[in-house]
């Protein structure tokens, strides 16, 4: 059975009944997303697949593909954040930013970024975006320097009830090596939005750090 989306694009004649269908075996065959199957754009361009799926969701659309982002607005969400729910900050002024989403029916995005927000006192806009745009925006991500510096702005330099060494820079150093602070920044953010904690508290110590989340 086809998806609504899928059903959508057939009915738009973006692609037809047998693509349809090649497309929602090969998604369940390869455990990827229908985005990510027409990223390849063999079957639609880009800019069609976004025309249509901001008509479909009724969402501002959002091209990616073909826009800088800002350093500042990128560098709101930790890469692993952006990958995993692929969720794009892509402008940002004052308290308000705008985030894409590749498919918005994702809820569990949607609760990452309504945490992220009520952390840091964000108005968000969604927008909606394509799998190419993703992946053109996680290769500008790449260019982003201090990830250390960007960890520490969110949780800090500590693992989910884990010791760490002080963060002395030879300490720094091996916790970087033994545990990635993109993978620890992700680690404690997954665990407070399926835990749907309403804060992360961070408490420092001498030697050791310890995380704790608050479950209303």
């Amino acid at each position: 059975m086809l998806t609504p989306f899928l059903q959508y694009l057939v009915q738009e004649k973006i692609i037809n009944a047998a693509a349809a269908a090649i497309l929602r075996a090969a998604a369940a065959a390869e455990n990827k997303s229908i985005d990510e199957l027409l990223a390849d754009g063999q079957f639609t361009d880009d800019a069609s697949l976004l025309a249509k799926k901001a008509a479909f969701w009724h969402l501002p659309a959002v091209d990616l593909v073909n826009t800088k982002i800002a350093r500042e607005a990128l560098a709101l969400f930790p890469k692993e954040i952006i990958a995993t729910y692929q969720i794009v900050p892509f402008a940002a002024a004052a308290d308000n930013i705008q985030v894409a989403m590749v498919n918005p029916e994702n809820l569990k995005a949607r609760e990452a970024v309504d945490f992220l927000a009520r952390q840091k006192g964000w108005d968000v806009n969604f927008s909606v975006a394509t799998a190419l745009g993703l992946k053109r925006a996680l290769e500008q991500y790449a260019n982003l320097s201090s990830e250390v510096e960007q960890a520490l702005v969110y949780a800090g330099a500590a693992q989910t009830e884990a010791k760490i060494k002080s963060t002395t820079e030879k300490g720094l150093e091996e916790v970087i090596k033994s545990a990635p602070v993109s993978k620890m920044v992700n680690v404690i953010f997954r665990h407070a939005i399926e835990g749907k904690a309403s804060d992360i508290h961070i408490e420092p110590g001498e030697n050791e750090s310890r995380v704790r989340y608050r479950i209303d």
